[in-house]
This record gives structure tokens, sequence and C-alpha cells, in this order.
């Protein structure tokens, strides 16, 4: 519950920021062609107008205002974040070795695959962020970033969603590998990348009800079982038949305890 507060909060906040810095830039008339796309960019002039300043918006501060220093704040935070989560976890599997043994391996593992989700997480900002930065930093000084900076800058800005896409699905992956040694990555990609379709969520959560299903029954048998045997047993011990109005009254505390479960 807290958690559901927590991540509730921290949207409403991001959109808030987001929307206020949006509306700045555009009542600051920051917005224009920068000729790979329309963002935060000089003010257009004509060759004729010699009164026309393109920087007189300074476009190139409020680059990093709203847009540059927010970017980075998300990524330090973010990286603090993961080498938390890193700490966290390796501490616990330090502790739990003290109390079992044989785990040594498994604890390792865990923490070797907690460490490796938390750095493709942060090294997917870091990737798609960093050329950006130092496009916009050569350009704040007066330089003219290389052709190198801006192609992995239009490559690579636009798949960061991909690229988490595909670390967040990497763990599924890696398990139904280890679960399906003989199966080919084709079909394990697929598995991986198209389950999470409408008619693969369906079908799955039909097999999950079915299962569930069957497990409440297997229950209802079971809890039967055991309060006819436990009925049983009692009037056996008593040596004597029970009266017509006594097992009428064991049969009904027999139903009541089934209808419970």
């Amino acid at each position: 519950r807290q958690c559901r507060s927590v991540e509730r909060w921290s949207h409403v906040i991001v959109i808030s920021i987001g929307l206020a810095f949006a509306f700045a830039g555009l009542g600051l008339n920051l917005y224009h062609s920068t000729k790979l796309w329309c963002f935060i960019g000089p003010i257009p002039c004509d060759a004729e107008d010699v009164d026309c300043d393109p920087r007189a918006n300074n476009f190139e501060l409020y680059r990093w205002i709203f847009f540059g220093i927010p970017v980075w704040i998300c990524i330090s935070v973010l990286t603090c974040q993961q080498g938390l989560v890193y700490y966290k976890v390796r501490n616990q599997e330090l502790v739990s070795r003290k109390w079992r043994r044989g785990t040594e391996n498994r604890a390792k593992s865990l923490t070797n695959q907690v460490a490796v989700q938390c750095f493709c997480y942060v090294s997917s900002f870091f990737m798609t962020w960093i050329f950006p930065t130092i496009s916009r930093a050569m350009a704040a000084f007066g330089g003219i970033p290389p052709f190198a900076v801006v192609y992995l800058t239009t490559l690579l800005l636009p798949l960061q969603g991909l690229i988490n896409f595909f670390i967040y699905m990497r763990p599924r992956y890696a398990r139904y590998r280890k679960n399906n040694p003989g199966e080919s990555a084709f079909s394990l990609m697929r598995k991986t990348f198209f389950k999470t379709c409408l008619f693969w969520r369906r079908r799955d959560d039909a097999d999950a009800d079915d299962m569930n299903l069957g497990l409440r029954v297997g229950e209802l048998y079971q809890t039967t079982a055991v309060a006819l045997t436990s009925i049983v047993g009692s009037a056996a011990r008593q040596s004597v038949a029970p009266p017509p109005e006594q097992a009428e009254s064991i049969t009904k505390d027999a139903e009541e305890v089934v209808e419970e479960k």
C-alpha cells in the first residue's frame, strides 16, 4: 500500500514538472527548428534582418536548465537507487549464509543476477544520453559536434524505450532458456516477447484459473477427508455406535466444515 501511494505521487510530480518546463519554454519562445527536430533552439532570423539576434532567447542556457541538468539528475538518482538495490540484496544474502548451509552458490548466483540487471538498466541511460550531452556541450562552447556524435545521438535517443524493453525482458528470456534447454532461440524469443500480448494473456489467465480451481477442489476433497476421518476415529474410540441424533449432528458438522473451506 505504501509503495502504491509513493508510485502515485511520483507520477504526479514527474508529469507536473514536465508540463511546467514545457509550458515555460512555450511562453519564453524557445521552441524552434534545430535541423534534427523541433527543440529549444535559436530564433530564426532572415539574412536581411540585421537587428535579429538568434541567441536573444538564451536557448543554450535554457537547454541545460529545462533539459540537460534534470536528465542527469534523474540518471544520477537512478544510479544510486540501483546501487542500493544491489547492496541490499548482497547484504541479505550474506546474512542468510550464516543460517543456511549449502546455499553459497545459489546466493552468489542471485546477487550476480541482480548486479547484471542493475548494470544493464543504468547503462542504457548512459548509452542513450551521453552523446546528446556531448553534442550540447560542444554547441554551448561554440563548437560543432562531429558527424559521429550527431549520428549516434539521432540513432540511440529514439531507441531508449526499445533498449529498456529488451533489458526488462532479459530475466524472462533467461528463465525460459533455463527451464527449456532443448528449445530453439526463436521459440524462446517468441515466448519472451509475445507472451505479453492480449491473446497470450487471456489463454494464460484461463489456464491459471483452471489450475486455481483444481487446487481449490483438491483442498476441498482433502478437507472433507480429514473431517470424516476425524469423526469416524472419534466414534471408533468411543466403541459405540452413535445414536441417530448424534450421527445427524456429526454429518451437519462435517458439511459446515466443508462449506467453510
